[in-house]
């Protein structure tokens, strides 16, 4: 029995918990002193025939400039708001917005799928890194004011048009959605579910939180991300749906589709799409805003002209309900392009051509 607890105290002095610590002006120097003090760890643990355990190894950095902590190109503070980090983010995608503007005009633009996959590339992917990070952080709304403005450059739609009428027509979810489902887990389709951040954190050992259990909630104001993601059933485009759904209260259901049209030219889809949300330059709506010349708001065929009205104006050759500006069929498209020759459609006589028309003529 005594030989058993000699080699048990001999394993015991081998087998130690090292420390290692560097100081210095920089992390560059700091690096490097790390890096000769593992050299010389690596060479005892050889001698020794020691192995270390990747996942009981923990690096940890502590310095006084809090101004400069960034991680993942996140901008972090004092109070972990995040709130730096989504002004740099709305200023990104702002500056992408002037960009993608650059593909559109008053009478002309390039294709709606172009523009569509242009705002998915360049700011829809923005919005979205390390989104699972500040989900949470009561700062994401201003966010979501930069890809407002995103969805209605592709949409052309006016700026007094409800947000949730702008997100259907471009088939993307909204930013809350997408973020929500970015954080949380997919059990069918793993495959897919590995870019959810909950699931690498579970699943994956090389994650540093893999196996953590998460610290007790303190205080009411904080919400830890394994606290506030669950497990979702099924695929994350079905997950991504239901909760826009949730959200809606239109007609037509949303979908990752592009809205019919997609194939007219840009000028014909622009003047669908605000009829299709019922917010266009007809007379009732420019008194309303305050600009039009004067308190005239009859068409030139004599009737009160509204919204509800540029549908059924009898100068149409058919008149069309907002079912078939939905299907876009073919009465939808000669109600567009009826419209598209106005300035500002409805305002005015049809027959009406904008001056910069003439000097192109």
């Amino acid at each position: 029995m005594w030989k058993v607890l000699d080699l048990w105290k001999i394993c015991l002095r081998k087998v130690k918990i090292r420390t290692v610590a560097a100081q210095g002006t920089d992390f560059t120097e700091v690096k490097e002193k790390l890096e000769a003090a593992l050299e010389e760890l690596a060479t005892y643990y050889q001698k020794n025939h020691l192995k270390p355990n990747p996942s009981k190894t923990q690096v940890c950095a502590f310095h006084l400039k809090n101004k400069a902590v960034r991680r993942e190109h996140e901008t972090l503070d004092r109070t972990l708001s995040f709130r730096q980090h989504c002004i740099n983010t709305t200023g990104k995608v702002s500056a992408r917005n002037n960009i993608l503007r650059k593909l559109t005009g008053a009478a002309w633009g390039a294709q709606p799928e172009t523009l569509r996959s242009s705002a998915l590339a360049v700011c829809v992917s923005t919005v979205e890194y390390a989104a699972p990070v500040w989900i949470a952080s009561a700062h994401a709304k201003h966010v979501d004011v930069a890809i407002n403005e995103t969805a209605r450059i592709v949409t052309s739609c006016l700026k007094p048009t409800p947000v949730n009428s702008l997100y259907p027509l471009i088939s993307v979810a909204p930013p809350s959605v997408r973020r929500v489902v970015m954080s949380d887990i997919s059990l069918p389709r793993r495959a897919a579910a590995t870019d959810a951040e909950r699931t690498k954190q579970e699943t994956d050992a090389r994650h540093r939180l893999h196996q953590q259990e998460p610290a007790g909630r303190r205080l009411r104001s904080r919400k830890s991300f394994m606290a506030r993601s669950y497990t979702l059933e099924g695929s994350i485009e079905n997950n991504r749906v239901t909760r826009w759904i949730q959200q809606l209260a239109t007609r037509e259901l949303p979908r990752e589709a592009m809205a019919p049209g997609k194939h007219l030219p840009f000028a014909v889809w622009k003047s669908l799409n605000r009829l299709r949300t019922g917010v266009a330059w007809c007379k009732t709506n420019m008194l309303k805003w305050g600009m039009s010349e004067n308190d005239h708001v009859m068409c030139s065929c004599g009737q009160l002209q509204d919204m509800s009205h540029l549908l059924v104006c009898p100068q149409l050759e058919e008149g069309c309900t907002h079912e078939d500006l939905i299907l876009c069929n073919d009465k939808a498209i000669a109600a567009a392009v009826f419209w598209k020759d106005v300035v500002r459609a409805g305002h005015g006589s049809p027959m009406h051509k904008p001056m910069f028309l003439y000097r192109n003529q």
